[in-house]
C-alpha cells in the first residue's frame, strides 16, 4: 500500500514540476525556457501539426478559439476563429490552392496564391473588397479587357460565371457560402447581399458605389470604388469600359443565365438585372466570410 501512495506522489509531482516548468522536446537534455510552456528544440527534425482533410477537421466538437491544423485538401494552416465561428487559413504553402493573409477590415488583403494586394472596406455589416478580382486561375480562362494587361492591373480581370464559382453550386443565402476563386476566408456575394449593401449605402447606390471619375460621376461615399471595367463577350469581343460595370453574384437565373449587378455612367442606381448569359465576362467583387 506504501508503495502505490508514494508512486502516486512521484506522478503528482512530476505533473506539478511539467505545468509550473514548461515541457522541454529535445534530443539533448536541458532546461525549457522560462517564458514558454512547451519548447521544442532540434537541428535535424520539424514540428508536424495535426494533418486532416476538411471533412475530418469539420468533426472536431466544440474546436477551442486558436485550434490549429493543417488542411491537406488546401494546404494551409489553419486556426478556428470563434468571432467567425469558422477555421480561417493562417498560411497557405506554395502549392495550395487558396489563402489570404488579412487580419481586420479596412487593412490591406494580400492573396497568397499570387502574392495580389487589395484593399478593402467596411459598408454596414459587410466587408468587402474595394477592388476588382485580378486573380488568375490555373487551367481556365480569365480575360484582361481587351487582351491588355493594363487594364487588369486597373480593372481587374473579367470571369464567366462558372470560371468564377469554381464548379461550386448557385446559391442565394446570405451568406452565399460560395467560396469560387476568391481568397480562402472570402466568398462571391449572393444576390441577397447585393441587395444588403444597396440597402445600407441608401436610394442611389451607384452614386454611392461608383469611384468619382470624370466619366463615371459617382461620388464613392461608400469606400466600395467600382469601376467602369467593361465586359466580354462570347466571341472575344469586349466592350463598354469606361461605361458600364458588371459584378457577378452567385445567384442563378435561369440554366444557361445567372443574376449580376451593373453600373452605368451618368446613372444613379445600381441595377440588379434578371440575368445573363453565364458565358460572359464580368467583373469579381469577393465579401468576407
Amino acid at each position: 500500500m506504501k508503495r502505490i501512495f508514494v508512486f502516486v506522489l512521484i506522478v503528482n509531482l512530476f505533473y506539478q514540476t511539467i505545468y509550473s516548468q514548461g515541457v522541454l522536446v529535445s534530443s539533448d537534455l536541458g532546461e525549457p525556457d522560462a517564458s514558454s510552456i512547451l519548447e521544442v528544440r532540434s537541428t535535424s527534425s520539424g514540428v508536424l501539426f495535426p494533418r486532416m482533410t476538411t471533412n475530418q477537421r469539420d468533426n472536431i466538437l466544440n474546436p477551442v478559439n486558436s485550434l490549429i491544423i493543417f488542411n491537406t485538401e488546401t494546404d494551409c494552416f489553419e486556426a478556428y476563429s470563434e468571432f467567425n465561428n469558422d477555421w480561417l487559413p493562417i498560411a497557405c504553402l506554395g502549392g495550395g490552392s487558396s489563402g489570404s493573409d488579412f487580419i481586420n477590415c479596412g487593412d490591406d488583403l494580400t492573396d497568397l496564391r499570387d502574392g495580389q494586394i487589395y484593399k478593402t472596406v467596411q459598408i454596414g455589416s459587410q466587408c468587402w473588397m474595394a477592388e476588382n478580382l485580378n486573380y488568375a486561375p490555373p487551367l481556365v480562362d480569365s480575360y484582361c479587357y481587351g487582351q491588355d494587361p493594363t487594364n487588369c492591373a486597373i480593372y481587374g480581370r473579367l470571369y464567366a460565371w462558372g470560371v468564377a464559382m469554381g464548379g461550386s453550386p448557385a446559391s442565394n443565402s446570405d451568406p452565399s457560402g460560395v467560396q469560387g476563386i476568391c481568397p480562402a476566408g472570402w466568398h462571391i456575394p449572393s444576390d441577397l447581399e447585393w441587395d444588403k449593401l444597396e440597402s445600407f449605402v441608401g436610394s442611389n447606390p451607384a452614386t454611392q458605389l461608383k469611384a468619382g471619375t470624370p466619366d463615371w460621376n459617382g461620388n464613392n461615399s461608400s469606400g466600395f470604388t467600382a469601376l467602369a471595367g467593361g465586359s466580354k463577350f462570347t466571341n472575344l469581343a469586349f466592350g463598354n469600359l469606361g461605361n458600364y460595370g458588371f459584378w457577378w453574384s452567385t445567384t442563378e437565373y435561369s440554366t444557361n443565365n445567372a443574376k449580376y449587378r451593373s453600373m452605368g455612367s451618368g446613372v444613379s442606381i445600381s441595377n440588379p438585372a434578371n440575368g445573363t448569359g453565364k458565358t460572359y465576362g464580368y467583373s469579381l467583387r469577393c465579401i468576407l466570410d
